[in-house]
């Protein structure tokens, strides 16, 4: 089985879509236990509906109207425009399902339900996504309950903008379903828009959506500059980089991000990666505070430290750490990965080899001599008495 061991730490994460939600701190509560198995029911539907590729079943515990009324409010104040907005925006209830279960399934994505908790007197679901090497997500959905009794969402935040769902869903939905002129205009802040840049927009968000980033990269990149450097035109750009695995354009939208919406918090988390690629360890350690003091703390949050920790060679917090992810989420095997790799990079051959083995007992990996005689970085793990004393290798042979 040919794995590729490093990437498992060497990229925080890529982008899945553009709806989301991090600064606004609050402390978390718990929610009351005669509503929580109800709530579990809902965060049941919606792991097993992102997780199974099943729109219908996503779209059956979410109360679209409301949803789509909290979106009017913010985008238009005239009530017949709302109105129609609303109209609009709940023929397309199904195809918005099936381009989030559809951009998951692009990302090769797996949903897993973190916690119920209370804020702002919201009852809500924590969710994260483990997008592979792609990196992760989390999804916040706040849940009220109907005239029936009965709980559904009504919203959600996403890490990766910093804006609620519903402040987001009618500029996406327009972007990437019909581009009217008008509400570009008061989307994007400029005085015209013209039929050309309609026809671009349009044709970005096509080809988004049947999974041709390269092509979306590049009809993004010939946007005028007054288009693509605001806000939410470089997020989808980020975003089409991101999934195209272009890492160097990725690395280069990422700059313009920080040079032209650096002092904006709800980028922050957007930034993580190029806090990353300079260096900048205090930034990234910030952001990772943030968004503990939003979710809480998970394994993921403390395998990003590990992986901090482990760029800085700071190896004795990078195993408190990387232990602490383990304790937290026995079945994520993330941070597994992160402490051989520190393991190996300090020489402690003997626990990485420990480690290694815990994969293979614990989550069904096979390794072999190959996996590591072809990679440079473990030249002085091949070479070590414990490697050669490894019995899964050995026995393998």
């Amino acid at each position: 089985m040919k794995l590729n061991l490093n990437g498992k730490v060497t990229k925080f994460l890529l982008l899945l879509t553009v709806l989301s939600g991090l600064y606004s701190v609050c402390a978390l509560a718990s929610v009351k236990a005669d509503t929580s198995s109800k709530l579990q029911n809902i965060a049941d539907t919606i792991v097993s509906s992102l997780n199974e590729r099943d729109p219908d079943a996503f779209c059956s515990v979410l109360d679209f109207d409301r949803l789509a009324w909290r979106s009017a409010k913010k985008v238009f104040d005239i009530k017949t425009e709302q109105d129609d907005f609303v109209k609009g925006l709940k023929s397309k209830s199904s195809q918005l399902c099936g381009r989030i279960t559809n951009n998951i399934k692009l990302a090769n994505g797996q949903a897993k339900f973190i916690r119920l908790t209370k804020r702002a007197g919201n009852n809500r679901i924590l969710v994260r996504l483990d997008l592979g090497e792609s990196g992760f997500d989390y999804l916040e959905f706040l849940v009220a309950r109907k005239p029936n009794r009965n709980y559904q969402i009504i919203d959600w935040y996403q890490l990766t903008t910093g804006q609620l769902m519903s402040d987001t869903m009618g500029a996406i939905s327009r972007l990437m379903i019909d581009p009217d002129p008008g509400l570009l205009k008061k989307l994007l802040g400029v005085k015209q828009v013209d039929k050309e840049i309609v026809s671009q927009i349009r044709l970005m968000a096509n080809l988004m959506r049947t999974g041709r980033f390269d092509e979306a990269y590049n009809a993004y990149s010939k946007m005028p500059l007054q288009v693509k450097n605001k806000r939410i035109m470089i997020t989808l750009g980020i975003t089409a980089a991101s999934r195209s695995g272009d890492e160097a354009k990725y690395k280069k939208l990422l700059g313009e991000l920080a040079h032209h919406h650096g002092d904006d918090p709800s980028a922050a988390f957007l930034l993580i990666d190029h806090y990353f690629y300079q260096g900048a360890w205090d930034k990234v350690l910030s952001s990772i505070d943030a968004i503990e003091s939003r979710f809480g703390q998970d394994g993921m949050t403390e395998l990003l430290r590990a992986n901090v920790y482990l760029s800085t060679e700071d190896f004795a917090k990078l195993e408190r750490h990387a232990k602490k992810a383990m304790e937290i989420e026995p079945d994520f095997v993330d941070p597994y990965f992160s402490l051989s790799t520190g393991y190996i990079n300090s020489e402690n051959f003997q626990d990485a080899v420990k480690i290694f083995d815990q994969l293979v007992s614990k989550f069904g990996y096979n390794f072999s001599k190959e996996d590591f005689l072809s990679d440079p970085a473990y030249s002085k793990f091949v070479s070590s008495k414990a490697f050669k004393n490894w019995s899964h290798i050995n026995d393998a042979n």
